[in-house]
């Protein structure tokens, strides 16, 4: 266990780089006095060349415009509200009747972690869509999630009034 922590770090503390002073070229002479030369070999390896791609003046990056970032927003906003009321109830005795999320409802972190990932991964799903041009089908996702969720908060608010 010791080995497989510290053997990293050994490597990362043992790895010195090695720099080059002199470009390379014909070999400078040998220093006169009797002090032992310390001869450093370096191989340089040259870079590639970058070529930069111009876009046409009159070409337009495609945007999303106003429905797809608000629906984005929509939903980190359905999914914290049900995370948040989710761990309310479970905290006053309650239980979560959706029994994936059964376990994970008695530890914050874990419920966070989960709807940060649906989240995550229900929004690059769309992005993926938008950008492959099946942008009807983006904003339909979008939609479904932001429908289910909204359905979700409904049910939660109604339970989180009735502990109240």
């Amino acid at each position: 266990m010791v080995l497989g922590t510290a053997l990293p770090l050994v490597l990362s503390l043992a790895a010195t780089p090695a720099f080059a002073s002199d470009p390379p070229g014909p070999a400078k002479p040998a220093a006169e006095d009797n002090a032992p030369s310390q001869a450093v070999s370096a191989e340089v390896i040259a870079s590639p060349k970058v070529e930069v791609v111009r876009m046409p003046a009159d070409f337009e990056a495609p945007t999303r415009g106003a429905a797809l970032p608000a629906l984005y927003t929509s939903l980190v906003g359905l999914q914290a509200y049900d995370a948040a009321a989710t761990l309310r109830v479970v905290s006053s005795g309650g239980a979560e009747i959706n029994p994936i999320m059964a376990g994970a409802s008695r530890s914050p972190a874990a419920m966070w972690a989960i709807k940060a990932g649906v989240t995550t991964a229900t929004i690059v799903a769309s992005e993926r869509l938008w950008r492959a041009h099946r942008r009807s089908q983006a904003i339909a996702l979008m939609l479904i999630a932001n429908g289910v969720m909204a359905g979700v908060a409904i049910h939660n608010a109604s339970v989180v009034n009735g502990i109240r």
